[in-house]
């Protein structure tokens, strides 16, 4: 979806809050479709996503990453909440949603009675490649966390792995772990 399709399902309060949050300036007395004109001029250029994006958090990054990966940059809201809620809270998922939907990188809108979130088309592509750093900083994550659980493990336990895995099991802990 384009990003003046986007802006046109937001009221005039939204596109205000829009434009203030993301440090716009001359837009007070401006009508609707004006202020249209003026977001979509302003916000969807690379250095204005990426600025926003090295502000957000990280929560933020995982709910913009499973949009953004998504089919045609859209989801169904439902379908958002479940993969969101697989490492966050309800209460983080709407923080995270709302604030988004403020920073005019993404919306919701209505079709046949279903709920939707897109980002539009033009920001998109900026947020495509943050997204691939996210990934990796998740798989990195992943990867903290497997080295903290070895370290905390016993060498009893390191053991019986190593063992389950046909390896050689003996030598020091930090030896067992390296393997």
């Amino acid at each position: 979806m384009k990003l003046r399709e986007c802006l046109e399902f937001c009221t005039l309060e939204e596109l205000r809050e829009i434009a203030r949050l993301r440090g716009l300036r001359g837009y007070s007395t401006l009508n609707k479709g004006e202020l249209i004109e003026f977001i979509a001029q302003n916000i969807a250029r690379k250095d204005a996503t990426i600025e926003v994006l090295e502000e957000i958090s990280r929560s933020m990054k995982f709910l913009l990453n499973i949009v953004a990966t998504s089919e045609g940059y859209e989801i169904p809201y439902f379908e958002l909440k479940e993969k969101f809620k697989k490492k966050y809270s309800d209460t983080t998922f709407y923080n995270a949603l709302n604030s988004l939907k403020s920073l005019g990188l993404i919306y919701e809108y209505l079709e046949d009675d279903e709920s939707f979130v897109t980002i539009p088309v033009e920001i998109a592509k900026f947020i495509k490649p943050a997204v691939k750093e996210i990934e990796k900083e998740v798989v990195e994550e992943k990867i903290t966390s497997l080295q903290d659980v070895l370290n905390y493990a016993s060498l009893e336990d390191l053991r019986d792995l190593l063992e389950e895995a046909e390896l050689k099991k003996s030598g020091n802990k930090k030896q067992l772990i390296e393997r």
